[in-house]
């Protein structure tokens, strides 16, 4: 009988090492199951999971081991995977834009002469999204999404769109310039934010929005 694998050992661990692997999906999956049987094995004679983990050793060595193992058709395969990705990321990135459309509108105004809107709040909101973004915490995020956002907050959809810009981001380093502005649009009122982030390997500019209750409404990520 197959083990039920409830995945809560390896979260992140499993995850680094994925986001890391230059292979086709279904060699990734492989691997995948691969980690966590392992890991499973470990737990249910005795380990704990940060032993096992350091056992396994680092998922970045452990990630380039991998990729050192691969055929040059496995690579191609990965290649060919990830220009599709790329290509597709344009109508993934279309579910993030109604943040970014706002920007075109001419009732906005900077958020704050907008008197609906408390700037050090929507900032710290938008500070905190972005760096659970990071993270991978995407449950964090859920919890205070809208409805629409939730099923573009899925962990494997957001695996995929970060992968666009790069399979190792590194550790977060600082924010760069921030712009707020509130916006009109139909009768309601929306928070938009525009920031930067840098991390070692990467620097992304993010395109948020929130509605009243500070709920993220809008996500666009270049």
């Amino acid at each position: 009988m197959e083990r039920k694998y409830d995945g809560n050992y390896d979260r992140k661990y499993v995850r680094w090492i994925l986001n890391r692997l230059q292979c086709s999906k279904a060699r990734r999956e492989e691997i995948r199951k691969q980690l966590q049987s392992e890991i499973l094995n470990g737990v249910e004679n005795g380990e704990k999971p940060e032993d096992v983990w350091k056992r396994m050793g680092s998922p970045y060595e452990i990630a380039k081991e991998f990729n050192q193992s691969f055929s040059e058709e496995e690579k191609k395969k990965f290649r060919r995977e990830r220009l599709l990705r790329r290509c597709g990321a344009a109508a993934a990135i279309l579910l993030f834009l109604a943040a970014a459309a706002y920007w075109l509108l001419p009732r906005s105004v900077p958020l704050e002469q907008g008197g609906v809107f408390r700037a050090q709040e929507v900032q710290e909101r938008a500070e905190q999204t972005v760096l659970l973004l990071g993270e991978g915490s995407y449950d964090e995020i859920r919890a205070y999404a809208s409805d629409a956002m939730q099923p573009v907050l899925a962990e494997e959809k957001m695996d995929e769109i970060k992968a666009n810009f790069g399979p190792d981001w590194g550790e977060f380093q600082s924010f760069g310039n921030l712009y707020m502005a509130q916006v009109r649009q139909m009768g309601s009122r929306s928070a938009v934010v525009q920031v930067s982030a840098s991390y070692e390997q990467a620097s992304i500019t993010y395109t948020l929005s929130f509605d009243t209750n500070l709920e993220l409404i809008g996500l666009w990520m270049k």
